[in-house]
């Protein structure tokens, strides 16, 4: 974003996809999608330069909002689960 970039305040359409994130250090992220997921299994020494499971988690929340935006939402506001285990 530059200097002149400006958007909205004002209320968005809510709207609830049922989406579900996780992020686990020993295995890696899922992402459920109504009926559909996927997931992602951590590479062999992910946890340097200061990552931790922070760092997971918002790589899980970080796939969520790229399917939404890949799925066409755009000025509205998103439900988005993340599972605690």
């Amino acid at each position: 974003m530059g200097p002149l970039t400006t958007w909205s305040l004002a209320p968005h359409q809510k709207l609830n996809p049922d989406i579900w994130a996780n992020a686990s250090t020993s295995w890696g992220i899922g992402l459920i999608v109504s009926d559909h997921w996927a997931s992602w299994q951590l590479k062999e020494g992910w946890k340097s330069n200061g990552r931790d499971i922070g760092w997971v988690e918002s790589i899980a929340l970080e796939v969520a909002v790229l399917w939404a935006v890949h799925a066409g939402f755009h000025n509205v506001t998103i439900v988005c689960r993340y599972v605690v285990c």
